[in-house]
């Protein structure tokens, strides 16, 4: 089993991974580029909690490029969690 990490509430987010199941699929993980990253991010957003303004769009963008994005196509979970 692997080791869990421990995640403090301090921790800072670095990676965002967008998982997909795909049976009989190797499980790999793959860079994903900070746009597309960020076309994901907000078409997985079904309701915003605030309408995004010239001010919080630019803050997202920002934000975004200090992140590094990841696809995870995988058709094992034991093998998706290592």
């Amino acid at each position: 089993m692997p080791q869990r990490l421990r995640v403090s509430a301090w921790t800072p987010l670095c990676w965002i991974v967008f998982p997909r199941y795909d049976a009989g699929v190797e499980t790999s993980l793959i860079p994903v580029g900070a746009a597309e990253g960020l076309r994901r991010l907000l078409s997985d957003a079904l309701v915003l909690p605030e309408l995004l303004d010239c001010d919080k769009v630019a803050r997202l963008i920002s934000w975004v490029r200090g992140r590094r994005f990841f696809e995870l196509p995988f058709s094992s979970v034991d093998e998706a969690c290592v």
